[in-house]
This record gives C-alpha cells, sequence and structure tokens, in this order.
C-alpha cells in the first residue's frame, strides 16, 4: 500500500515554518517556556517582573505609594474644611454677632408746668420740667437775703396730681459774684448736715462750681453751685441725684 503525501497547508508535528519547507523529522527553533515571576529575594522583597528586565518594585517602593497616596487624601480633607469654612456655612469668616443695647425712652411729665408769669431773667431761666417732674408752684422768697442773695425762689415739682405723687422742692438764688456765692454755698452745705458725696459742676466742659449730697431717706439733700447761682434740691434720695443731674442750671 502506498502513502499518500501530506496536501499543502497542513503541518506535521515539530514542523515550525510554512508546509513543505522542513521535512518529516526535522526540528525547529526550541521555544523559549513561558516566563514566570520570581517569588521575590528572601531579604529585600525585591520582586523581578516578568518581560520588565531592570523592573523591580521592593516594599519602600510601595510604601513611598501608600506614603503619597495618604498625603493626598489629607490634602484633600483640609481644603474642603477650608472651603466649607469660609465659603460655606461661612462660621470662619462670620463676625460676631453685636451687642444691642436697648435704650428707654427719657421719662416726661403726666401733668402740664404751671406759668408763673413774668418774672426776672434769672427766674425766667429755671427749668419748667425736669424728666418726669413738672414746676407746680414758684413763688419769691427772702431765706437767702442774709446771705447776700440778690433774689431767690422756692421753687415745687411734682411728677403727677395727689397723694401718691413725689415731689421735690428746689430753693434757687441769685448772687452779684461767684465768690459770693460759693461761700453761701459752703453755708448751705454745713447746715444741710454730713455730706454722702461732691463732685464737680460742668458746663460746656469747664468746671464752674461744685455740688454736694447730704442726708438720705425722704429728705436728702444736694446742694450746687453754677457759677453765681446756687440751688438746693429736697426729696426722696432714689430721685434727687437724677433730678439734679438732669436740671439745666
Amino acid at each position: 500500500m502506498s502513502r499518500q503525501s501530506p496536501g499543502p497547508g497542513t503541518r506535521r508535528p515539530g514542523q515550525t515554518g510554512p508546509a513543505g519547507q522542513a521535512g518529516a523529522g526535522q526540528a525547529g527553533p526550541a521555544r523559549p517556556p513561558a516566563a514566570r515571576p520570581d517569588r521575590g529575594h528572601p531579604e529585600t522583597g525585591a520582586v523581578r517582573h516578568a518581560g520588565g528586565a531592570g523592573r523591580t518594585t521592593s516594599a519602600a517602593v510601595y510604601r513611598r505609594r501608600r506614603l503619597v497616596v495618604g498625603l493626598a487624601a489629607l490634602l484633600i480633607v483640609v481644603l474642603v474644611a477650608v472651603a466649607t469654612a469660609f465659603v460655606w456655612p461661612g462660621w470662619a469668616s462670620s463676625s460676631p454677632t453685636p451687642t444691642v443695647t436697648v435704650t428707654q425712652p427719657a421719662p416726661t411729665p403726666t401733668i402740664d408746668p404751671v406759668d408763673p408769669g413774668d418774672g426776672s431773667d434769672f427766674a425766667d431761666a429755671l427749668p419748667r420740667t425736669v424728666r418726669q417732674f413738672a414746676l407746680t408752684s414758684l413763688k419769691a422768697t427772702d431765706s437767702w437775703a442774709d446771705a447776700g442773695a440778690l433774689e431767690a425762689y422756692d421753687l415745687t415739682y411734682a411728677d403727677g396730681t395727689g397723694a401718691a405723687a413725689t415731689t421735690v422742692a428746689v430753693t434757687a438764688g441769685q448772687w452779684a459774684t461767684s465768690g459770693e456765692a460759693e461761700e453761701a454755698a459752703k453755708a448751705l452745705v454745713t447746715a444741710a448736715g454730713e455730706s454722702t458725696r461732691t463732685g464737680p459742676v460742668t458746663v460746656d466742659g469747664k468746671d464752674v462750681g461744685a455740688y454736694t449730697v447730704t442726708g438720705s431717706g425722704d429728705r436728702t439733700t444736694v446742694t450746687w453751685r453754677n457759677s453765681s447761682a446756687v440751688f438746693q434740691a429736697v426729696g426722696p434720695q432714689a430721685v434727687v441725684k437724677t433730678f439734679f443731674d438732669f436740671y439745666s442750671m
């Protein structure tokens, strides 16, 4: 029986080229074995990758990569925190809440002041109202004549009518000179009793006299001098000092 020769395009075992280039029994060049990665150096941990001659990755390289990734994540967190602090909701750049001071309106009289009629320039200059107090009477007096006053007046101020009203009694006098008025004021303070408070009387930033508080309770007295004029107010301790503070003379 005769053997049939293999047809074109059919490879025999061991044939490496195109059909017909190598005869039967001829072996082609040996095929290199598949590359396998080493298991790594037992001391350094270096691993040589297949097909990558000279490309070595060690444990130190892995640590550096993890450090870089960690720093990048931390930077992102910081940037997000800064953005939320100054952009939204803006808590880092917000101004402190200002302190709100509520000022109550000044009290005003509930009654109308009396009209004492025309008088001297000094009498006409005496105030008709002092905060919640209104003038209820004004009469000339000679009680300070012996002290050298050119003129003097007794005035009464009240914050209402009837027995429940609070009243402040004022005596006001005019002297020829500020020196004479100062001597008269000192005598009045001595007669009023022990001093509990003193201080300057200031007009437009200049000291023009002094005041003195004496007594206590419903008979608290404030005596003060304004240049050549002297005043003495008597009333409850709770209101007489404030009355003096707002008296326009």
